[in-house]
């Protein structure tokens, strides 16, 4: 079996995308598709955006025009092997990734997506909306936008019906997404977004960040750790001035996130987090280690939990001071005992002389 309709995917769209497309164009919907195909339409309940196992490409392949490796670059695969630290376990739990949107009664983030984009002639979902760096349209300068606004359901479009021909309707209540509200973007998030992007899907290879890092690898790791450490220490007022030093503005409100993973806040804090990490960029590495010192950040700090370190992460820690305050020791409080009888009645005696 082979399409009847070939659909050409875009250079930047994700592979759901390109699926629903073609399901559409055949008269049908991703899950059909999915259940002709591989004989199973549970399979978007894992993130086929991120990795689709090597069966499962080899069995679309023998159906479509689209060679083995045509397939694998519409999925976050290439990127995720390129940057995620290869000491991760599993990369594809990579922290700089959306997850899906909801498991269980988790929700969080999800698909992100332009309205303007989706206004356009052949709308399609674009592979940077899946990362969690992206926070705004590199196209139309807006925010993002990740839910319905009239009934708060996650973009799903991989889950439309072939009765919802349209990628830009909500799979929940069918509202037209291309009427969202348009938000300003922020700019040094946007600023920082656009470079990390080029990085990314570009193959730029030059850094150009008055901080230094070895490499990619390096510069994505170390972003995700000095945004833990910058959501660390926001709330606490011995480091506002440090803070302030940076050029970090603290009138931000964070919403209630889940267990406070970079990738599991909302898109405003997220571009907020960004932009704190565009000012960090800013300084060499030396300056940034005076800072650091001068306001007593310790290793434990700045690491935070995080097991493994980048190269420029590890360089900062080797200069800051690893020393806990000394409390007190603790004195040890005698027990008090009461007297037996013979001896109360010998302290009688001693004061009936004085009498």
């Amino acid at each position: 079996m082979r399409f009847d309709i070939e659909v050409k995917p875009f250079y930047d769209e994700t592979f759901s995308s390109w699926f629903f497309r073609t399901a559409i164009a055949n008269g049908t919907d991703s899950k059909s598709l999915a259940l002709a195909v591989w004989k199973q339409n549970s399979l978007w309940y894992r993130d086929l955006d991120k990795y689709i196992p090597h069966d499962l490409i080899i069995q679309l392949s023998n159906q479509t025009m689209l060679s083995y490796q045509q397939i694998e670059n519409l999925t976050l695969s290439p990127i995720i092997k390129m940057l995620a630290p290869d000491s991760l376990a599993n990369k594809y739990k990579w922290g700089l990734l959306l997850p899906l949107g909801q498991k269980g009664s988790i929700r969080t983030n999800g698909l992100s997506f332009c309205p303007k984009c989706l206004s356009e002639e052949i709308p399609y979902i674009k592979k940077e909306w899946k990362t969690a760096w992206c926070v705004s349209c590199s196209a139309h300068d807006v925010q993002l936008v990740t839910t319905c606004e009239k009934c708060d359901h996650i973009f799903s479009p991989h889950t439309l019906s072939f009765e919802q021909t349209e990628i830009y309707r909500c799979a929940n209540c069918d509202y037209d997404l291309r009427n969202s509200k348009l938000k300003q973007a922020n700019k040094n998030a946007t600023k920082l977004q656009s470079r990390l992007s080029k990085l990314a899907f570009e193959n730029k290879k030059q850094i150009s960040f008055p901080l230094h890092f070895k490499n990619k690898q390096d510069l994505f790791l170390s972003l995700n750790i000095f945004i833990s450490f910058i959501a660390h220490i926001y709330h606490k007022d011995k480091y506002r001035t440090l803070l302030e030093e940076l050029h970090i503005a603290t009138i931000h409100k964070f919403t209630k996130s889940n267990n406070s993973t970079f990738c599991r806040y909302n898109i405003i804090d997220r571009g907020y987090l960004l932009s704190c990490a565009y000012e960090i960029f800013q300084y060499d590495t030396e300056t940034l280690i005076s800072l650091l010192q001068k306001y007593n950040v310790s290793k434990k700090i700045l690491r935070r939990t995080y097991k493994t370190v980048s190269p420029t992460i590890t360089y900062i820690l080797s200069k800051l001071d690893d020393s806990k305050i000394r409390k007190p020791p603790r004195t040890v409080k005698k027990t008090i005992t009461p007297k037996s009888k013979k001896e109360v009645e010998a302290l009688f005696d001693k004061i009936r002389t004085a009498l």
